[in-house]
């Protein structure tokens, strides 16, 4: 942009806007407005930090609650009972569930930081995704569970 102003002031052999007007040569050569320059002028003396168009300038950010375990353990028993009746999951689908059974009132969004949170991941399979848990997380149990009914058959 501002390449081809100079290009033009060269070809001109002198500017093609008088050097006075410091402001209307910035606004031609980087083909912005008049107002815009003189506003970033009148922020930068009074020393606002520039910022970026069409940037959200929103500096709170929503954050979600952390759950307690109680209400990870039914999100994660309701996904696992799902699974074992045959219905599909998606975080719409849980999200319905745990509404009806009164568990948790969560927007799908936070529901989705939750499963995340609580070691389930998505998997595409036959161009299709769904929920699994992840790996360390499914081994992990699995060596709970054995490590438990060794200790509960030694009794």
């Amino acid at each position: 942009m501002a390449e081809q102003y100079f290009t033009r002031e060269k070809e001109n052999n002198g500017p093609l806007i008088n050097v006075t007007n410091v402001q209307g040569r910035v606004a031609e050569a980087l083909q912005i407005s008049r107002r815009t320059i003189s506003r970033i002028c009148v922020e930068r003396k009074q020393c606002v930090p520039l910022k970026t168009p069409g940037q959200k300038r929103n500096k709170t950010k929503k954050k979600t609650e952390d759950l307690p375990d109680g209400i990870k353990a039914a999100v994660r028993s309701t996904i696992y009972d799902m699974k074992a009746n045959g219905k599909h999951v998606t975080v719409k689908t849980i999200n319905e569930e745990l509404k009806r059974k009164e568990i948790v009132h969560i927007s799908n969004g936070s529901l989705n930081l939750l499963l995340k949170t609580i070691g389930f991941k998505y998997k595409i399979e036959n161009n299709r995704r769904y929920l699994c848990e992840l790996s360390h997380v499914a081994y992990q149990r699995i060596n709970f569970l054995r490590e438990y009914l060794l200790q509960k058959f030694e009794q």
